[in-house]
């Protein structure tokens, strides 16, 4: 059996948190109903009837994502032992030349994710820093505590974003020799021999737990490891993708992907495939296909 993306297991959780979180809200606004007994009260029921429809449309979510990871999980599994039945389209060129290995490959916040996370760090702390002392001098400490409390959550929820980003597992380092890849994650490592991989293959899948949107994945796999990557964020301003120390700018980024991409095959001697789960759609303008 292959190794499952372990990114199902914190989307699940995800899915799952905000039922509860949902459901708890719901239990709230009727036990206001039922204790006071106003239920002519327009915004107690208004809030009523959307919690009920925002808990149920959790819930379908929820059920969509796990019929869809299950789904996915069978036809990974299958792909990996009939692989002439999911060929990509169009295979790697072959005319493209190899990675000089060894090879790491870093991807990394760039500048201007960096400024922007500092503006929207320093600014808030400064207004908290300021809000706090002037409450502590007038004595209102059940202030400075629903403050802190607030900075906690506001805190939790970005590492949260950053730190459990599927697209690339947050800043990943990918080393590449002649017995193997290993990719170090910021909270998981994952390594591979090229004769441990069956599956080399690309797909859509969902990007957060509760949005429709999709990024594209690829994936080498066996049952030792899961190893994933994602080049969107290629020509994006917000990262840097570096490749033994050196930018892979615009000009270089094509050249990049078909390189590393010989380098998967070449070495794995294993074919693209292209998965495709009932209800998402194909990875056609994936720059995998490149």
């Amino acid at each position: 059996m292959l190794k499952q993306d372990p990114n199902i297991w914190r989307l699940r959780v995800e899915s799952v948190v905000y039922l509860l979180l949902s459901g708890s809200f719901l239990w709230n606004v009727f036990n206001n109903l039922y204790h006071e007994q106003n239920f002519a009260n327009t915004t107690l029921i208004v809030g009523l009837l959307y919690s009920g429809a925002l808990l149920y449309a959790l819930y379908s979510v929820f059920v969509r994502r796990e019929r869809y990871w299950k789904r996915l999980n069978w036809v990974r599994e299958d792909a990996a032992d009939h692989k002439e039945s999911y060929l990509a389209a169009k295979q790697p060129d072959t005319d493209a030349s190899s990675l000089d290995l060894p090879a790491t490959i870093t991807i990394r916040p760039g500048k201007l994710l960096w400024v922007l996370l500092s503006v929207l760090g320093i600014g808030p702390a400064i207004a908290v820093l300021v809000i706090a002392i002037i409450t502590i001098v007038q004595g209102q400490l059940d202030v400075v505590w629903f403050i802190a409390g607030v900075v906690c959550v506001l805190a939790l929820a970005v590492g949260w974003i950053l730190f459990y980003e599927p697209s690339n597992n947050y800043c990943p380092k990918f080393v590449i020799n002649d017995e193997g890849i290993t990719a170090h994650y910021l909270l998981r490592r994952a390594s591979l021999r090229w004769s441990e991989a069956r599956l080399f293959a690309s797909y859509s899948t969902y990007g957060r737990a509760l949005f429709t949107s999709y990024i594209s994945i690829n994936e080498l796999s066996g049952e030792p490891a899961f190893i994933s990557w994602s080049w969107s964020v290629l020509n994006n301003p917000w990262w840097t993708v570096r490749v033994n120390g050196r930018p892979v700018d615009a000009g270089y980024s094509k050249l990049f992907v078909k390189q590393f991409n010989r380098t998967i095959v070449e070495h794995s001697k294993l074919p693209l495939c292209e998965l495709v789960v009932a209800g998402m759609k194909k990875t056609g303008s994936n720059p995998v296909h490149s």
